[in-house]
């Protein structure tokens, strides 16, 4: 009777072990930024994400050739996707519920409080909103919607300019003093209040250094002619 045992204790140990191996397999992997931080990863096809501050992507780690890619985004990230030889499925989940459908192509995907916009640098995506709603894209597109998925625009842009954060800086040009400080919100986790509402809707131009935030606020002060004061995690700005 020992070797009827033993021939089922192996047959267990076969059994976990194939179990075991397919858990691994689904495991998934999970990377993300502080405030501040961008981080290069390299995907299991050899496709490359930037994420950029305060980001996360999610994917499992077993991409086999013939099968589809999906990544699960929070946050704002750049994407150089390689073409499989399979022309396997890459798609990018956003956290409203909507995705990009990718051919093997270079686009940055920026999430807001409020609103999301998608750039598209080269190649060929296709965005889909919750309900179903498909916009083709292409190069030098940038659509830019609700989080309802409400198209609030979709027109031609320099799409250098808004990946511009993967190079260490952040291109203002035209962008009003409001939303180039709720850029930096989002990267750094800071507050910014004004004195009037005249200086939040000045337009600024230039470019901001993102890696040290010392320079980053000095330069905000030189091309908006302003004066940034700092309260704990508060930036107050004021006309000079």
């Amino acid at each position: 009777m020992r070797w009827k045992y033993a021939v089922a204790a192996a047959v267990v140990l076969i059994v976990g072990t194939l179990v075991l191996s397919n858990f691994m397999k689904e495991r998934w992997q999970q990377q993300q930024t502080v405030y501040g931080q961008r981080k290069k990863i390299t995907l299991p096809d050899g496709s490359l994400v930037i994420l950029n501050s305060h980001s996360e992507i999610r994917y499992k780690n077993n991409w086999l050739e013939n099968m589809n890619r999906e990544i699960w985004l929070e946050g704002e990230a750049y994407f150089d996707v390689v073409h499989t030889n399979s022309n396997s499925k890459f798609t990018v989940h956003l956290s409203d519920k909507s995705q990009i459908a990718v051919m093997g192509t270079v686009f940055n995907v920026h999430q807001g409080h409020l609103e999301n916009d998608v750039v598209l640098e080269k190649g060929k995506i296709q965005w889909s909103s919750a309900t179903g709603k498909v916009i083709p894209m292409a190069p030098g597109e940038k659509i830019q919607y609700k989080l309802s998925g409400e198209i609030i625009n979709k027109y031609a842009v320099n799409a250098l300019n808004y990946s511009s954060w993967t190079r260490g800086v952040i291109n203002v040009d035209s962008m009003t003093l409001k939303d180039v400080t709720l850029l930096l919100e989002e990267q750094y986790g800071w507050t910014f209040r004004f004195t009037s509402d005249k200086l939040s809707d000045q337009r600024i131009w230039g470019s901001l250094p993102l890696d040290d935030p010392r320079l980053l606020l000095e330069a905000l002060e030189q091309v908006a002619d302003t004066k940034i004061s700092k309260y704990n995690n508060e930036m107050v700005i004021s006309s000079r």
